[in-house]
């Protein structure tokens, strides 16, 4: 496929979503970032170049795709599964909004090797936990899963 794939495409993350609306290159396609944001906010949050909160404004458009990934700043807060369970009310809420769109679900991609080995919440085991719980919301309707890693992430971000 072209880059015309995602022109009906929106893209709603935190700062490693923000990573790829920097260096995708797709130029026709929607993004609501916010660096520092997390599953339980994000509804309410005023993306980056918005005036109202992501909520607002998949009231005011549609899309035929939204691509969801959160996770990293989330660890630490909760476990995996009320992680899980807050997903699942936020994709229910885009369900909700977006009823036509194709609704993909993200992994949390796993931080570096050097990042796992300092013992802090940010590691590999707890991103694997919210992972196991985050394959579940894709098989939910129409909903997908999408297992992201650096490597494939990188292709897709670096020219």
């Amino acid at each position: 496929m072209d880059d015309s794939y995602f022109s009906d495409a929106v893209f709603i993350g935190d700062s490693r979503t923000d990573t790829l609306k920097m260096y995708a290159g797709w130029e026709n396609t929607t993004y609501y970032v916010k660096t520092g944001t997390n599953i339980w906010d994000i509804m309410d949050v005023v993306p980056d170049d918005e005036d109202r909160t992501i909520d607002e404004e998949l009231q005011n458009k549609q899309f035929g795709k939204v691509y969801i990934m959160l996770g990293v700043n989330e660890l630490g807060t909760g476990t995996a599964e009320t992680y899980y369970q807050q997903f699942k009310k936020v994709v229910a809420r885009i369900r909700e909004l977006q009823p036509n769109a194709l609704i993909f679900v993200e992994s949390i991609i796993h931080v570096s090797a050097e990042k796992d080995a300092e013992g802090t919440v940010i590691n590999n085991t707890e991103i694997n936990a919210r992972n196991k719980w985050l394959k579940k919301t894709g098989g939910q309707q129409d909903d997908f899963f999408i297992w992201i890693t650096m490597k494939f992430w990188m292709m897709r971000t670096v020219h």
